[in-house]
């Protein structure tokens, strides 16, 4: 071989050296700089958690708080509305005797005590028979008399507690009384009262009439 074949023998293989070289250097730097993005987002990523997860955390909080300061105001003040409608709901009923339907309403409480004293007594053989007694309030005495005449009945009618309205009927023997007063029939509806006020307040129903009867259902 030549003297001129052997040097660029020599140089080809330097050549290929220094490639592999090169390739290996450029490798070597690839990988570092991944490594160091990974090492840069590590670090972001502690520092993120160690900063702003606690003032997330924080906010959430806040926020949960709020939100129960909201529920507790909110449901104060539905209880607050319902405790005045109630309210207003009593005053009214404490001046039933000046509207023009309260014989009626006066007339449909007496059957209904006693069809339940009826019913009552019918069902028990420790409650003596006989006439039964009526007791209404000082201001309903000659309005019961007349009620009582114009359903053609022999009860004789007592003066009875002060009461909004609605009459009292008793066994023959005392052992019976049936409160059918106003005060006795809001206290038996307070409950419904609240519920639905409670719903409406929430728009979860539709107002009724505001013209709501005394009357049970199906009360004839």
């Amino acid at each position: 071989m030549g003297l001129d074949a052997i040097l660029d023998a020599i140089r080809a293989e330097g050549e290929a050296r220094v490639r592999e070289i090169e390739r290996g250097t450029y490798v070597q730097c690839h990988e570092m700089r991944a490594q160091a993005r990974l090492e840069a987002q590590k670090i972001e990523e502690a520092s993120f958690e160690s900063v702003v997860a606690p003032a997330s955390k924080e906010r959430s909080r806040i926020f949960h708080h709020a939100r129960l300061e909201i529920l507790i105001l909110t449901r104060n003040m539905r209880e607050q509305l319902v405790n005045t409608a109630i309210d207003q709901a009593r005053d009214t009923l404490s001046k039933i005797r000046d509207d023009q339907r309260y014989a009626k309403i006066l007339g449909l409480l007496l059957k209904e005590a006693l069809a339940e004293l009826g019913e009552i007594t019918s069902k028990s053989s420790e409650i003596q028979g006989g006439m039964p007694r009526i007791e209404v309030d000082r201001r309903d005495l000659e309005l019961m008399t007349k009620l009582i005449r114009e359903m053609d009945l022999s009860i004789p009618v007592y003066q009875g507690p002060d009461c909004l309205g609605g009459v009292y009927v008793k066994s023959a023997d005392g052992k019976i009384v049936i409160n059918n007063s106003i005060e006795s029939r809001l206290e038996r509806a307070l409950p419904y009262l609240r519920s639905y006020l409670a719903a409406l307040f929430e728009g979860e129903v539709v107002p009724v009439d505001s013209n709501i009867s005394l009357e049970r259902e199906g009360t004839p």
